[in-house]
C-alpha cells in the first residue's frame, strides 16, 4: 500500500494526513482482528474462522480496487476491513501451524517467514505492472495491484477447505486461567513482537512521505 499511496499522491495530490489515515486504517483493523479472531477460532473452529478472515481480505481487496482515487475515505473503509482480516490471520495461523508441528518448529517458522517474502514481492509486482501499463496509466497500475491481492486471496480458498484441525471448544473460564498461568510468557512474546512490528510496519507506512515523485 505504501507504493500505491505514492501513486495516488502523484495522481490526485493526496495530502500527508490522507496518506497517514489510509496507511493506519489497516493497522487499526489488524488490532481488532487479532483481538477478536483468536476467540472466534476457539468458538467456531479455526478452519471456519480462517475462511472468514480470507473472505474479508478478498472482498476488501476487490472493492478497494474500484474506489475513487480522489476520495481517501473509500480506501480507508476497505483498508480497515482488510486489516481486520489480516489481523485475524495472525492468531489463527500461529495456532494451526503450532498444532501441525508439535514435534518441530518448522511449520511455524515457514509460516511467518513468508511475510518477509511477500514484503519483498510487493515492489516487484508494482514494477511489473508499471512495465505492462506504463507511467501514462498509473490509475490502472494501483487498481490492478489491489485486484491482484483479491485474486491471490481467492486462490487460497481451495487449500483452506482441506485444512486439518484439532479443535476442541474452549471451556468457560479457560481464557482467564490461561492468562494467569502464562502472563509473563505472554508479556515477553507480545512485547518482542510489538517492537518488531513498530519498525516493520512503521517504516513501511511512512515510506510515501519519504519518497520523491517528480
Amino acid at each position: 500500500m505504501n507504493l500505491i499511496l505514492t501513486i495516488l499522491t502523484k495522481l490526485y495530490g493526496w495530502k500527508s494526513w490522507e496518506q497517514g489515515v489510509s496507511a493506519a486504517a489497516v493497522l487499526g483493523g489488524a488490532v481488532a482482528g487479532q483481538l477478536s479472531f483468536g476467540v472466534i477460532g476457539d468458538r467456531i473452529g479455526r478452519k471456519a474462522a480462517f475462511l472468514v478472515t480470507l473472505g474479508l481480505i478478498c472482498l476488501a481487496s476487490f472493492v478497494s480496487s474500484f474506489m475513487p482515487g480522489q476520495n481517501p475515505w473509500g480506501l480507508f473503509a476497505t483498508r480497515l476491513i482488510l486489516g481486520i482480516g489480516i489481523g485475524g490471520e495472525y492468531p489463527l495461523a500461529a495456532t494451526l501451524s503450532s498444532e501441525t508441528g508439535k514435534r518441530s518448529n518448522r511449520p511455524t517458522t515457514i509460516t511467518f517467514s513468508m511475510q518477509g517474502f511477500g514484503n519483498l514481492a510487493s515492489p516487484i509486482v508494482i514494477i511489473i505492472l508499471l512495465y505492462i501499463f506504463g507511467s501514462a496509466h498509473l490509475d490502472l497500475v494501483w487498481r490492478a495491484a489491489l485486484m491482484l491481492g483479491a485474486i491471490l486471496s481467492g486462490l487460497i480458498v481451495i487449500p483452506r477447505l482441506f485444512i486439518h484441525q484439532e479443535f476442541k471448544k474452549a471451556p468457560a473460564g479457560e481464557y482467564g486461567r490461561t492468562l494467569c498461568n502464562n502472563f509473563w510468557n505472554l508479556v515477553g512474546t507480545a512485547g518482542t513482537w510489538l517492537i518488531l512490528d513498530i519498525t516493520f510496519y512503521g517504516n513501511d507506512s511512512r515510506l510515501p512521505s519519504l519518497t520523491h515523485t517528480p
